[in-house]
């Protein structure tokens, strides 16, 4: 049976619509989990605290410029007052990591291009403190891993930041990803195209 043109116009717009798919920066996607972490420690609390402080332990590489960022843009966004510093109640970061690391993807459809595998690795710990005699209200510890896929000439863009800590680094090739999958994919595409030009005969 000969495959019809509105078939063919799909399978060959598909990659085009999953490749226009909106794709998240690395701050962006880090950004959007402090805030998910944010709102799940605050919920039971946020109506009773009116001044919040915020205190980072590990500042190097930009990690405590960029959490004091976070905290004071969301917490003024719920109408609260926001320090710097210790405050009637305290944000304490004992531990903020992100580990950013790329992978090479695999082949696309028709074995030509190779997109990056990415992934996230967050973690965030520490504890929320009342001043007044520094006891603690809660304790916590959260960890993240976000993997997608991206095209390896938007990486450039989706690295842009001021923060060093978000830049991520490269893993190397191993054997399956260096030899045997471009060829199984080459592969691939050639019968697909064997394929069609037999049925259509």
């Amino acid at each position: 049976m000969t495959p019809n043109r509105p078939t063919i116009l799909v399978l060959l717009l598909f990659p085009l619509f999953l490749s226009a798919q909106t794709v998240l920066s690395n701050q962006e996607k880090v950004h959007r989990y402090m805030w998910q972490l944010m709102d799940s420690l605050s919920a039971p609390f946020l109506h009773e605290w009116d001044s919040l402080g915020i205190q980072a332990i590990d500042r190097a590489q930009g990690k405590g410029t960029f959490l004091e960022s976070e905290f004071v843009r969301y917490f003024s966004a719920k109408k609260k007052t926001v320090f710097t510093v210790p405050a009637a109640i305290t944000f304490v970061f004992s531990e903020f990591e992100v580990k950013i690391r790329y992978r090479p993807g695999a082949l696309n459809w028709l074995g030509m291009k190779r997109d990056v595998r990415r992934s996230i690795q967050i973690r965030c710990a520490g504890q929320i403190k009342e001043r007044s005699d520094s006891r603690v209200l809660s304790a916590f510890s959260s960890r993240r891993v976000f993997r997608d896929q991206i095209r390896k000439d938007r990486l450039r863009e989706l690295e842009r930041t001021a923060y060093p800590f978000l830049k991520g680094k490269w893993q190397a090739y191993s054997v399956w990803e260096k030899y045997l999958e471009p060829a199984l994919a080459v592969s691939s595409a050639l019968i697909i195209i064997y394929l069609f030009f037999s049925v259509r005969t």
